[in-house]
């Protein structure tokens, strides 16, 4: 099937598909929360399905938003991301609570890279895993997943 490269990424389509369906399902669960989906800039190339999902399962504390990422998370108290991009970077830099997920059989980061964000990079194996970490990213104290911005500097 088709694929797109994110980064240092390549992931299949319809996985990728299939497990924003699974990021969605979280969502669902927690209606205590309110979440902003912010599509991908990419997206534009092609119908994003995620804005007519979230209207087919009435998911009224899911808001999808395609304005760029720093006026969004200027809105935001924490973010999550699939994938390590400028999203995370520009996170740390705001000094919000980030997690940022990655598949190893799709991803590969930098050596350096996974040690300066080891404290909120998390490599999952299966979806299942990510989903898990997503849970308690979400229920932990925020102050646990600010990353210094001096993490952001070359040495």
């Amino acid at each position: 099937g088709d694929s797109r490269y994110v980064g240092a990424c390549n992931y299949d389509d319809a996985w990728y598909h299939r497990w924003h369906l699974r990021i969605l399902d979280l969502m669902e669960t927690r209606p205590d929360l309110r979440f902003t989906w912010k599509g991908l800039p990419s997206s534009d190339q092609s119908v994003d399905p995620i804005p007519g999902i979230i209207a087919e399962r009435a998911l009224e504390n899911v808001r999808y938003e395609g304005r760029p990422f720093l006026a969004v998370a200027a809105e935001v108290e924490r973010v999550f991301t699939d994938y390590p991009s400028t999203a995370l970077y520009e996170t740390v830099h705001l000094g919000k609570p980030v997690l940022a997920i990655t598949f190893p059989r799709f991803c590969v980061v930098r050596p350096l890279a996974a040690a300066r964000f080891a404290p909120v990079l998390r490599a999952c194996d299966t979806e299942d895993e990510a989903l898990a970490q997503i849970k308690s990213f979400l229920d932990a104290d925020p102050d646990d997943w600010r990353l210094p911005t001096s993490n952001l500097v070359s040495p």
